[in-house]
């Protein structure tokens, strides 16, 4: 004959023996001590066998107890699942989040969190990424995509759209080690004229590439724009031809050398940039507000290291 068991009794028992404690199952679950202890003899009765041994002694589960809570535990996860999924319908994280990203930023550590966490917490969202050089702050404006991660600028200030920064990094610069200026402990602008500096693609993001590199150029460095906005490919291409370019990084790092070249930090006011998450002040997507909270979790100030 089939056993029939109520899940919400399974429920109730994994509680108690993850907690070990009747009374912290009532307090987690809202329930009074005696109804815990109806609900685990009703399962019990249920089951045909007994799941704690009645001592005087701290909660212990009988070997029978023991067996049936991976089964138990496995109920519970569907049920919170399923309570998950439930309150997402309710709240509207149920739909689509179109999410504009640059290319620029693929390999940044934070973006990849944050998107990988979004995934995992909203797995009902339909995420669709819109990757490449866009002017997602006119998408933004239009409608056409929910948010966008890109790099701060400071006409952001004028408070047209809410920033969430999620990642700051400050520049180095590789130098070939055949290079003059290979054995500097700094460098600053002033230090480079007449060098060649691989870029970015200035198309890929011209307010950003204006924002960093038009200091360079004034102060003489020659600007030598890299195929592709992917990070080794232009580290790469410098180093094949004896170019400068910039590395960024999260920590203030002192000269070291890295795969064959050299990096050096810059001194002088340091030069940063801050990837931030932009929504709507007026935003009213779930499915925003749940990304714009998982944002909060960053502390992206760069550090002596």
């Amino acid at each position: 004959m089939t056993t029939v068991f109520e899940p919400r009794l399974a429920v109730c028992f994994a509680v108690v023996a993850e907690h070990k404690s009747f009374t912290g199952a009532a307090e987690l679950m809202g329930l009074s001590q005696p109804s815990i202890s109806e609900q685990i003899l009703k399962l019990e009765s249920q089951l045909g066998f007994s799941l704690f041994a009645r001592t005087s002694r701290a909660v212990e589960l009988t070997v029978e107890g023991i067996a049936f809570l991976p089964h138990a535990q496995r109920i519970t996860h569907a049920h919170n699942e399923g309570r998950r999924f439930i309150d997402m319908v309710r709240s509207g994280v149920n739909g689509t989040l179109r999410l504009g990203t640059l290319a620029l930023t693929r390999e940044v550590p934070e973006r990849i969190a944050l998107i990988d966490g979004f995934v995992a917490a909203a797995p009902w969202t339909r995420l669709e990424i819109v990757d490449g050089p866009h002017s997602f702050r006119e998408m933004l404006r239009a409608g056409e995509v929910d948010a966008f991660i890109g790099f701060y600028y400071p006409t952001d200030s004028n408070g047209e759209f809410e920033m969430r920064p999620i990642h700051r990094s400050i520049a180095h610069l590789l130098v070939p080690t055949a290079h003059r200026l290979a054995e500097s402990t700094t460098l600053a602008i002033q230090d480079l004229p007449g060098e060649r500096l691989v870029t970015f693609p200035r198309g890929d993001d011209p307010a950003l590439y204006d924002l960093i590199y038009t200091r360079f150029a004034a102060a003489g460095v020659q600007l030598v724009q890299g195929p592709e906005s992917n990070r080794r490919t232009i580290e790469d291409f410098a180093r094949a031809r004896g170019h400068l370019t910039i590395k960024w990084r999260s920590i203030v790092a002192a000269r070291k050398l890295l795969d064959g070249v050299i990096g050096i930090p810059m001194s002088g006011a340091p030069l940063t940039t801050t990837l931030a998450l932009f929504r709507k002040r007026d935003s009213a997507n779930p499915a925003v507000d749940l990304l714009w909270q998982m944002a909060t979790s960053y502390a992206p100030e760069p550090r002596e290291g």
